[in-house]
């Protein structure tokens, strides 16, 4: 469990440098010409944020191979596409003005609504970059003679009751059951299980 638990943090890692970009990306937006500037945002934050699904899936498929058992013939992992770059952009745009007129309307300052529309965006985003990593294993595991077709869910130590709750079951999730469900700003990663 120890490699599920460093693939989970190099996944992490791979968030945060995407929702760095992001971070930058949103100083351009301005909520008093929303108008104007909410749109170049989202293009440029779905480009960054399928940049960061491809690396989230790089990494899952080099992890993937690391935990499968030695001396079994070896297996291509299936290679996963993000999602178009205009509807990244389109729930990236929804959620980050959800943020922001749901913090005008509860009496927020031009100033925190912004930053709440910030961290709708940020949330949506996450679940789109470790999305790479996640479809990754379940199509690998679904596909791979040596596994078992099943998985686990690997939630860190503060993660919410939700994905606690759903990692303590261990490897009893396949993709003929039962998607991987992930909220905004989930952190948990995916552990393949084989023969």
């Amino acid at each position: 469990m120890a490699l599920a638990f460093q693939h989970r943090t190099r996944q992490l890692a791979i968030r945060a440098a995407t929702l760095a970009i992001l971070a930058r990306l949103w100083r351009s937006v301005d909520v008093t010409r929303l108008r104007q500037t909410i749109q170049p945002f989202a293009d440029s934050a779905a480009l960054a944020v399928n940049t960061g699904f491809m690396q989230s899936a790089q990494a899952a498929a080099a992890y993937y191979i690391l935990t499968r058992p030695r001396g079994i013939t070896s297996v291509v992992v299936p290679q996963v596409t993000p999602l178009a770059a205009e509807l990244a952009a389109d729930k990236i745009r929804g959620a980050a003005i959800s943020g922001i007129i749901n913090g005008r309307r509860a009496g927020q300052t031009i100033e925190r609504a912004a930053q709440n529309g910030f961290v709708k965006a940020s949330g949506s985003a996450s679940s789109l970059i470790l999305d790479g990593g996640r479809q990754t294993i379940l199509e690998a595991t679904a596909q791979d003679p040596a596994a078992t077709g099943k998985w686990a869910r690997v939630a860190g130590p503060t993660s919410c009751e939700f994905c606690s709750m759903l990692a303590s079951r261990g490897p009893v999730y396949s993709s003929s059951s039962v998607e991987f469900a992930s909220h905004d700003h989930c952190g948990c990663s995916a552990a393949p299980e084989f023969r």
